[in-house]
């Protein structure tokens, strides 16, 4: 998986983590990214395409073979940092704290 989400161009990278791993609304996912909610909507799309031609159709040829590098446990590491649990906003929205605001985290993974 950490292998096949390096396909997604950024800012669907960002998209597919924001909805997908840490559950975003589209509406909470566009002013974070200053984008509309129908251009999120769109990138997690075009991200879920260009994983399903990158990842295997069956779940279980996901297993790694070996163990992770330093480097893909240092990866992991970034991205488990990225959401650190906490008390859940009002509507129901885990909040990015710490590093993973906007200038922190996100910026990274747009980069990378």
């Amino acid at each position: 998986m950490l292998a096949a989400i390096q396909h997604p161009p950024a800012k669907q990278r960002a998209v597919l983590i924001l909805r997908d791993v840490i559950g975003w609304s589209a509406n909470d996912t566009a002013p974070l990214l200053d984008d509309s909610v129908a251009a999120v909507k769109s990138a997690l799309q075009g991200a879920r395409a260009t994983l399903n031609r990158h990842l295997p159709r069956n779940r279980l040829d996901w297993a790694p073979t070996s163990d992770p590098s330093a480097t893909e446990r240092a990866l992991l590491e970034r991205y488990m940092a990225a959401y650190q649990p906490s008390v859940p906003s009002p509507a129901g929205v885990p909040p990015l704290t710490g590093s993973s605001t906007k200038t922190g985290i996100w910026r990274s993974v747009l980069r990378w």
